[in-house]
């Protein structure tokens, strides 16, 4: 769902851009992106917060797993904002990268214990999700180095 969102928002962004200013403009499009994957990511932490409650290690007690739930969209609203700005962007990226790579231990956790995000269960994929998971979770991490760290076109500066 995530690479939909991102392949989806970068081409619309940058088709359209081609067709009114006659460039080809990739960097907005990545960004523009990044800022929408982030967005949709917040409101999928709020709307499965059972399957992610889930997905926190049990050393965690029960009411900061609840709680983290609802703060991970919440820091992931303000990531999709900050990449926006000028003077957040470079370390939007950054908290982004260390967020995804937090969130590949969960993503583990998750496919060993069999969670199902989508159903908040133990009825999920297993260790085979992973195979998907593991490279989608580098690949984006790639993906906001290289859009929002590296070569930012901000568009509110």
């Amino acid at each position: 769902m995530r690479l939909v969102v991102l392949g989806c928002t970068f081409f619309i962004v940058c088709g359209s851009t081609f067709l009114i200013t006659g460039r080809l403009a990739v960097d907005l499009g990545g960004q523009a992106a990044t800022v929408m994957l982030f967005l949709i990511s917040g409101v999928l932490h709020i709307r499965y917060r059972e399957g992610y409650y889930l997905s926190y290690p049990n050393l965690l007690p029960q009411r900061f797993r609840v709680s983290l739930a609802y703060a991970v969209s919440d820091i992931q609203f303000a990531l999709a904002l900050a990449f926006l700005l000028d003077d957040f962007a470079k370390a939007a990226a950054v908290l982004a990268s260390v967020y995804l790579l937090l969130e590949t231990l969960t993503i583990i956790y998750a496919s060993v214990k069999r969670i199902s995000i989508k159903r908040g269960n133990y009825s999920g994929a297993g260790p085979l999700y992973l195979v998907f998971k593991l490279p989608e979770q580098f690949f984006l991490m790639w993906w906001v180095y290289f859009f929002t760290y590296q070569s930012p076109h901000l568009l509110f500066k």
